[in-house]
């Protein structure tokens, strides 16, 4: 088996919904990869269709509240003050964490859907493309992690919430040969270098979203025209990257023309052994 001398790409798309961030994901197939996907999101029902050999997944819902803690929130709320509310703690709240169900299946990916082990990911080469989707869930999945069922948050709650997701996306941006795709819902976002706003991904408070992009080789807007999803890396208005596709609108929404400009670099796609 031939190792290619380039990582795999890492791309961030980023969107409105119902512009086709995970439908998207089927074409990563057609460009030769078998996609490894984490949902945190009900979303996968949209690539059902696809054969289970070909795209794997795993859900993990972002919270573990349940109807018991939204009554308790709903009567705190009602009964407390917002510093009481900010000092409830749930020593509960790393108690079948959602953020570490996403790392425990990262060391030892189970398919929920053909019942394959693929161990740990990151230890994957350039065939095998490792899907978080959405980046939305994984922010609800941190501040589980860090204030449990605690509705009033704070500012160190926000840096911790951050640092977390920072921590995770740096780990598979940089350490990780296989490609990646994270996905992400858009908002607009204070630009801290040039001022104004820019669609940005949305995140825990304001200071990681301006550079989250800096991870990624690519980072896309995902758009839907009236007619086909698209994909944008010239919009001025949103943060955008293209280091695999070229700096225009419009574009076709499909990975492929993205991977063969990563062989064209020289990247080989490496074959799975399983």
């Amino acid at each position: 088996m031939s190792k290619s001398p380039l990582p795999g790409t890492k791309t961030l798309l980023m969107g409105a919904p119902g512009t086709g961030k995970t439908h998207v994901l089927r074409t990563l197939i057609n460009a030769g990869l078998h996609p490894l996907c984490i949902f945190t999101e009900n979303s996968f029902d949209v690539l059902g269709d696809v054969p289970a050999d070909k795209l794997s997944w795993v859900y993990i819902p972002p919270t573990r509240e349940g109807l018991a803690d939204l009554r308790k929130q709903v009567a705190d709320i009602g009964s407390k003050t917002y510093q009481a509310l900010t000092n409830v703690y749930d020593a509960d709240r790393g108690k079948d964490a959602p953020l570490d169900k996403v790392l425990q299946s990262m060391m030892e990916f189970k398919d929920a859907r053909m019942g394959s082990n693929f161990g740990n990911i990151s230890s994957w080469g350039t065939g095998i493309v490792f899907v978080i989707d959405s980046l939305s869930g994984l922010s609800k999945a941190s501040w589980q992690n860090v204030a449990g069922t605690r509705v009033a948050l704070s500012p160190a709650d926000y840096g911790l919430a951050q640092k977390q997701i920072e921590n995770l996306l740096t780990q598979i941006c940089t350490n990780f040969r296989c490609h990646v795709v994270v996905t992400a819902h858009a908002e607009k976002e204070m630009d801290p270098v040039f001022g104004g706003t820019k669609i940005m991904p949305s995140l825990p408070g304001k200071a990681l979203a301006p550079v989250v992009g800096r991870y990624f080789t690519d980072v896309i807007l995902t758009k839907w025209n009236g007619k086909d999803y698209v994909w944008d890396t010239a919009d001025p208005a949103a943060e955008l990257k293209a280091r695999n596709l070229p700096r225009k609108a419009d574009q076709p929404a499909s990975f492929v023309p993205l991977i063969e400009a990563w062989k064209k670099r020289g990247g080989i796609i490496e074959t799975i052994v399983t």
